[in-house]
């Protein structure tokens, strides 16, 4: 990444002084980018959320049918196949660990009440305008911040998932098949 792709708010805050307080329409344009910017990474923050709490939800059905099936399976499975079933179940369970750790990745930084009045630029409509631009620019890496730290868990998540379900389809599989292949070839010697 290029160092002049992410400012620091002592940068943005010298950026801002870089323009006369007689030109309202760079701030105005400043602002609407800053307000979009922050809208964005809202809206990517409810994305993975979202996608978060769907995987704690299906990986909490899937336990919850595997619980239901542990004593049929322990009594009917082989060795192997229980193997594969343990791997998938803690594989899920990695998997709703990491998903929640995206749901509780942390608190950001929101416009407060200080930032919104700030005292030391009442009666200077202007400066205060840039002191949003500023706060905004703040709030906004932040969010970043903190999407960050979530796509990172959810692609962890992700893939505990994807292992976890490949070994619960191999385990039901390895079982099933046998059963399949011989009752097909049974079918077969009966109906000649």
């Amino acid at each position: 990444m290029p160092p002049e792709y992410d400012l620091t708010n002592q940068r943005v805050r010298e950026l801002m002084d870089t323009y006369g307080l007689d030109d309202p329409q760079t701030t105005d344009v400043l602002r609407t980018m800053g307000e979009l910017l922050v809208r964005e990474n809202a809206e990517r923050t409810a994305f993975l959320d979202g996608k978060a709490t769907s995987l704690i939800g299906f990986v909490g059905v899937m336990l919850a049918l595997m619980v239901g099936q542990v004593a049929k399976w322990t009594t009917e499975m082989g060795a192997p196949e229980r193997t594969l079933l343990l791997g998938a179940a803690i594989s899920l369970l990695v998997a709703v660990m990491c998903a929640f750790r995206i749901v509780y990745a942390g608190v950001w930084r929101w416009v407060s009440d200080v930032d919104w009045f700030r005292e030391e630029f009442l009666g200077k409509p202007e400066s205060l305008r840039r002191y949003h631009i500023v706060v905004l620019h703040h709030v906004n890496e932040d969010h970043s911040r903190i999407n960050s730290i979530k796509g990172l868990w959810l692609a962890r998540a992700q893939v505990a998932f994807a292992f976890g379900s490949g070994l619960l389809a191999l385990a039901v599989a390895s079982h099933l098949v046998p059963k399949l292949v011989a009752g097909l070839l049974c079918t077969a010697t009966n109906s000649s």
